[in-house]
């Protein structure tokens, strides 16, 4: 355990407590277009994850990259909703050079969980007019259908689609 402060974050010159194990009641994910912050509730408390477990690091690192995926898309869209699929993986990834960015994603990112952030992005409120879901649709079926963005014998992947 960690002692964090009212903002939430880490006190620095506190002693780390024991491990604990928890019997989660409920988790939640926190987001922005920039930052992914895990939490676990349980019925005592809740709890900020600051970092996984050696055997959840592979969980860890997929949640992370999709959620901040679907944050930055969500951000994008309602900033701007007419922009094409290809412009908004443009600037997703083009988001990796803020400086307050606490991840850096790919495109690969985006073609790997295309589903996910479909999924949060037709959940938000006021996307469902958004022109890049429409491309955001498409990668989902050529994943559906085994035809990877870039396959061979395909002349456009997700990536090309405006």
């Amino acid at each position: 355990l960690t002692r964090l402060c009212a903002e939430g974050e880490p006190v620095a010159e506190e002693p780390a407590g024991p491990l604990v194990r928890v019997t989660a009641a409920e988790w939640s994910i926190e987001y922005d277009e920039l930052a992914v912050t895990i939490w676990v509730s349980t019925h005592a408390a809740d709890y900020r994850l600051l970092s996984p477990g050696p055997k959840y690091i592979p969980f860890w690192e997929a949640l992370t990259r999709k959620t901040c995926a679907a944050a930055r898309t969500i951000a994008l869209l309602q900033e701007d909703p007419q922009l094409t699929y290809k412009r908004l993986l443009r600037l997703v990834v083009g988001l990796n050079g803020s400086s307050s960015a606490a991840l850096r994603l790919r495109t690969e990112d985006m073609n790997e969980h295309c589903a996910f952030v479909l999924e949060q992005a037709l959940h938000t409120g006021g996307l469902d007019e958004a022109r890049a879901l429409d491309g955001l649709r498409q990668a989902v079926e050529q994943r559906a259908s085994g035809t990877a963005a870039g396959a061979p014998g395909r002349e456009t992947g997700a990536a090309g689609h405006d």
